[in-house]
């Protein structure tokens, strides 16, 4: 070879090798990043009495079970692809029996007043704070009306200060935050401001407020 093609060769190489290194790094931090949150995830289901499982030493597992008589999921997911794709913590608490309401409450959104233009579906409850902060969807208004009790949408009011992305619906309550959640006070104060509002949800069904047939 050359010797005035010795340096480019030579930078070249130091290039395409720090490149590797980079990306190697990058894989280990990871690796170590999902180890981390798995031991926290292990260590809160054993002090929960929740199961862990982790099919995958890449994964941080899922955490299920029954918490405060309800039971419960916390896992990751992606949503997207390419360049949007979004990794995220989810946190579910089911209601049992789940309702038959086609019942959806989320908050507003930026693009809530386009949805209303448009005559997307928007109950009303005839209180402002709570019709003002949500979108309330459902087949059976009258019967989302009859479960939305003062007690219940009291909770899902706190539940929403909580977690800004709450939902709720006839599954329950559920709670999604962007990454992979390693804070244990923010999980249990997520399933513990679930547990609330799945509880006022099984109150009104046990009550006959909502039309569950």
């Amino acid at each position: 070879m050359q010797a005035d093609a010795v340096f480019p060769f030579c930078f070249m190489v130091s290039v395409f090798g720090g490149f590797i290194g980079l990306i190697v790094l990058l894989i280990l931090w990871q690796r170590h990043r999902t180890n981390t949150v798995a031991a926290v995830w292990a260590q809160l289901a054993a002090d929960l009495g929740l199961e862990y499982s982790r099919p995958s030493s890449w994964q941080a597992g899922t955490i299920t079970g029954p918490y405060q008589d309800f039971q419960v999921q916390i896992y990751v997911f992606t949503r997207g692809g390419g360049k949007n794709k979004t990794t995220l913590t989810a946190v579910k608490t089911f209601v049992n029996p789940q309702l038959t309401l086609g019942l959806k409450i989320y908050r507003e959104h930026a693009l809530s007043g386009i949805g209303k233009v448009l005559g997307f579906q928007d109950i009303q409850t005839g209180d402002k704070a709570f019709d003002d902060r949500f979108l309330i969807k459902g087949k059976d208004e009258a019967g989302v009306l009859r479960l939305l009790t003062p007690s219940l949408r009291q909770e899902i009011l706190r539940f929403d200060r909580f977690a800004a992305r709450a939902t709720v619906d006839d599954h329950g309550a559920y709670w999604e935050k962007v990454g992979v959640i390693s804070d244990r006070d923010l999980l249990v104060n997520a399933l513990n401001a679930q547990s609330q509002v799945v509880r006022a949800m099984s109150q009104a069904a046990l009550d006959g407020n909502a039309a569950q047939y």
